[in-house]
This record gives structure tokens, sequence and C-alpha cells, in this order.
């Protein structure tokens, strides 16, 4: 998962834990391009392999900073269709999140994962280093 998790031009390099099964953690750290770190942690809560996951998403330090998250992986015309539905505690949380993301959709940033889904894999790949 770190290859391929956030937004394009920022890397997941450092991995402090994972453990993807419910009530498992993943703590990590996204280097931005502006140079500033991101501590991340997520729990999962709920997996139903191959078609959800749900997890809590925040930053590690606080638990009341964590936004909730549902991912399903649809199967459709040959191909997975991967939809997730974010939700936050407040509508200022919402409002910060949209004014962070606004951005990344400016620059035409979009999140690394597009190109693990639709492209074979490259045994070959190495994960990005900092």
């Amino acid at each position: 998962m770190p290859r391929w998790w956030g937004p394009a031009g920022f890397t997941t390099t450092t991995v402090r834990e994972i453990s993807v099964k419910p009530g498992g953690i993943w703590r990590y750290v996204m280097h931005g391009p502006d140079g500033v770190d991101y501590n991340n942690q997520i729990v999962y809560e709920e997996i139903v392999n191959p078609e959800k996951l749900v997890y809590a998403h925040g930053s590690g330090g606080d638990a009341d900073d964590a936004f909730h998250v549902v991912v399903t992986f649809d199967e459709q015309d040959g191909g997975t269709v991967l939809n997730m539905t974010t939700t936050f505690r407040t509508a200022a949380e919402l409002e910060q999140a949209i004014a962070n993301t606004v951005p990344l959709k400016a620059q035409n940033r979009r999140w690394t994962v597009w190109k693990h889904i639709w492209r074979p894999c490259n045994a070959t790949a190495q994960p990005a280093s900092r």
C-alpha cells in the first residue's frame, strides 16, 4: 500500500506499523512535495475481502481528529470500480478537507493509486525513496 497511497507528488516511505485486519493499525508518514511530513494513522474497523474496507483515518496523535472512510470495490464490465465515502465529524472539518484538496485538483494531481490499478504490475518496480 505505501507504493500507491496518496496524492501524486507525495511519498509514503516511512511505515511505522502496518496490520491490515479488523482492529489493525497502519501508522505512516506521508512526505509532501513541499518538504512537510504528515503523520497518519488508519485503524481498520471492517475488511470484507475483496469487497470492502472500513477505517478511521487521522493523524495518530489525537483520536478525535479521525474521519470515517468506507471503500468498496465493485466488479463492473470486466474491471473494478472503487468507491470511497468519507464522513467528517463536523462541517468545518469537511470544509478544511475541501480546502486542502482543491489545490491538488488545480494542479491536475491524481492519487497515485490509479497508476497501479490501471496498469499491469511491474515486478521490477521499487518503492519510492525519499
